[in-house]
């Protein structure tokens, strides 16, 4: 432990969903030996709400902190992990070292102690020598959050053409609904992380998806100069290491247990409509163009028939059920907190509705089989 503690770096990889971020986990997992869980939301999100845990000098305030943050650990990772085939919800989880979670908490003299502790068991767990995390939210959260909650922050920006997450993201069960939601968010995860990179350029590294599945050897060379690793097992095909195929398993990420799709991208030209591709232009066209990805349109689309459909597709997501769900994603840790102040079982109740929902949705495939029969 006290070796693994001597690592300069907290390495995390953050953008916009499905920009191939558990990709890049699994190559730096493979290559630089990196222990990163699969994303646990948890240390932005918590970030905001800490003075509802008090003075976390105190080791009474951080045990139940802890607590709190284990519960979430438990409700989330088990939505993350939806579609693997697996009866472990802990699978590379962080939840695998939970066991640990007080130990942490005790031995820790704030929040960024208590969250590298628990990146740094997970490491440990899994025989890595450095420990990091993935964070890819659907609306972009300031990385301030971050870099005010570990003790040395290197931030792995990956870039994925907008038009090409459009058409994955949206048939995910937490992506956005409407093209527009897509593009909005797209947009703002690239502004705002490129400004703080632009403020703390040597802690800051930008990949393009692209050059990731089209020249994986040079990614991984800058990799190296900024980790400041040498890459190992270049010769051992990353999708056969244990987090690739348990992540393969994952209906999301079926890839992942392949060798790298080098045809997976540019699908915006086969796949996407005509007022699909003016929309998603329209909104990102500056950062479409300072990027460098190609265009359909000689200049930014703009019409009154594209500002209207902007319009009705922002209200209509704006009271949609899978914004309902972010919401309550991102106030989780609140209403952990509370719950447990008035000793309801929080965790109790989630998996009792989970389990409810399940029998709902497998009632509602067996009438529509029956019906098609």
């Amino acid at each position: 432990m006290h070796e693994m503690k001597q690592q300069s770096d907290d390495i995390f990889i953050v953008g916009c969903p499905r920009s191939g971020t558990y990709l890049l986990s699994t190559l730096l997992n493979h290559h630089f030996s990196v222990g990163i869980p699969v994303e646990t939301h948890f240390i932005p999100l918590f970030y905001r709400f800490l003075y509802l845990w008090g003075d976390l000098s105190q080791e009474s305030n951080r045990l139940r902190l802890m607590d709190d943050i284990v519960d979430f650990l438990r409700i989330w990772t088990h939505y993350e992990l939806t579609g693997v085939e697996t009866n472990n919800d802990q699978m590379f989880s962080l939840l695998e070292v939970s066991d640990r979670s007080k130990e942490i908490a005790r031995n820790a003299t704030g929040y960024p102690d208590m969250v590298s502790g628990m990146l740094q068991a997970y490491a440990e767990k899994t025989g890595k020598r450095r420990w990091g995390e993935k964070s890819a939210f659907n609306k972009h959260l300031p990385l301030q959050y971050l870099d005010e909650s570990v003790s040395s922050l290197k931030v792995i920006h990956l870039i994925r053409d907008p038009r090409d997450v459009a058409l994955s993201w949206g048939k995910i069960w937490c992506g956005p609904k409407w093209v527009t939601e897509c593009a909005l968010y797209w947009r703002t995860h690239i502004r705002e992380k490129r400004r703080w990179g632009a403020v703390n350029r040597n802690r800051y590294l930008e990949i393009r998806y692209e050059d990731l599945v089209e020249s994986t050897d040079a990614v991984l060379s800058r990799l190296e100069e900024f980790i400041g690793a040498e890459c190992e097992n270049r010769d051992m095909p990353y999708w056969e290491s244990p987090l690739a195929k348990g992540l393969s398993k994952s209906s999301t990420h079926g890839l992942l247990g392949r060798p790298m799709q080098r045809g997976n991208t540019l699908k915006w030209k086969r796949q996407m409509s005509r007022g699909d591709l003016d929309l998603v232009e329209s909104l990102c066209w500056d950062e479409i163009i300072e990027l460098g990805y190609p265009t359909v349109n000689q200049e930014r689309p703009d019409s009154a028939w594209l500002r209207m459909r902007v319009l009705k597709e922002s209200i209509r997501g704006m009271f949609s059920q899978r914004r309902a769900k972010v919401l309550v994603k991102n106030w989780l840790p609140v209403l952990i907190r509370f719950t447990r102040a008035l000793k309801i079982p929080m965790v109790n109740i989630f998996f009792r509705l989970c389990s409810a929902e399940n029998e709902c949705c497998k009632r509602n495939v067996n009438t529509k089989g029956k019906d098609a029969q």
